[in-house]
């Protein structure tokens, strides 16, 4: 079962497989977890690097 499709958020922890929704890229997928703040998403149009885990700004 696949897991339900979540909006990208710089503060949000995401695990490989998780699909997030992002406003410029799309659909994209979890591929790798390239450390604390930082994994790899698969869309369309390739591979980015993204945050996540980042606390949010007081």
């Amino acid at each position: 079962m696949s897991r339900p499709v979540r909006p990208y958020s710089l503060s949000d922890r995401y695990r490989i497989g998780d699909r997030v929704e992002h406003r410029t890229y799309g659909l994209g997928v979890v591929e790798e977890i390239l450390g604390p703040e930082k994994v790899q998403v698969y869309f369309s149009e390739g591979p980015r690097v993204m945050v996540h885990g980042r606390p949010a700004a007081p």
